[in-house]
């Protein structure tokens, strides 16, 4: 990916729908802020990691898997397994995506973007009717 923003846009969009997918429903809503927010904390690091610090990308996903993993547990209280799973699952997902053609990383993110906000307003109907 060549640019921060798409980069940041693209895990946003896909780490949030394989979140909610897979967190339990009571811990859903939980789990999508969490996550947000642990990625508005680890991607930029992560990028300056790799792009400016000239890091491996494998110590830099070990680390924010790592970091997902501990912060899923601690702020949205899930069990360790099933954060184990969310940190693993949505990061593998988005570092998958990173080697991907840029073409088809701007329809991944099309499609993300597009679900992840139809998901959005649907859970806020539902929770407002």
């Amino acid at each position: 990916m060549r640019t921060w923003a798409l980069a940041f846009a693209l895990t946003l969009g896909v780490e949030a729908l394989i979140v909610v997918a897979l967190a339990p429903s009571r811990a859903r809503r939980d789990a999508l802020m969490d996550s947000l927010a642990m990625n508005a904390f680890t991607h930029p690091l992560a990028w300056l990691a790799a792009h400016q610090l000239g890091v491996a990308w494998w110590p830099i996903e070990l680390s924010v898997v790592a970091t997902e993993w501990v912060l899923f547990r601690a702020l949205t209280q899930l069990t360790w397994t099933r954060a184990a799973v969310l940190a693993v699952t949505a990061n593998g997902a988005t570092m998958a995506l990173s080697f991907a053609p840029s073409s088809a990383l701007s329809s991944a993110l099309s499609l993300a973007l597009s679900t992840a906000l139809s998901t959005a307003l649907s859970t806020a109907l539902s929770t407002a009717l």
